[in-house]
């Protein structure tokens, strides 16, 4: 920022979100983690059956500009359900570190809680 001040994160918000929207979301995924198909098998079975809770859960993470940075298996179950989904989402900036570096960093501090 010409400033030098950080720019607030605008607050999460619970949206229905669509196949249609998963799909748009998981196009602009650049720099996430390899897919782990199993983890999408239990999210999407959860999702049908009703047993799925955001709460606790990080929120779907877009930029600014629509590139994914968090989210990729909620989102690729959503496409496996066939239906919306009322996920938590988050339009932030982008990270100034990898998806490696960010999702070390994040287990870190779940380890440290």
């Amino acid at each position: 920022m010409p400033d030098g001040k950080k720019k607030k994160a605008m607050p999460p918000f619970y949206d229905l979100i669509s196949p249609k929207q998963a799909e748009a979301w998981l196009s602009r995924n650049t720099g996430n983690r390899p897919l782990n198909e199993s983890l999408v098998a239990e999210y999407a079975r959860k999702m049908e059956s009703g047993e799925w809770k955001e709460k606790g859960v990080a929120p779907i993470w877009v930029t600014e500009d629509g590139e994914l940075v968090n989210g990729q298996h909620r989102l690729s179950a959503v496409i496996r359900v066939g239906h919306p989904v009322l996920l938590k989402v988050q339009i932030r900036e982008k990270p100034p570190v990898s998806w490696q570096e960010w999702h070390n960093r994040r287990k870190d501090l779940k380890r440290k809680n």
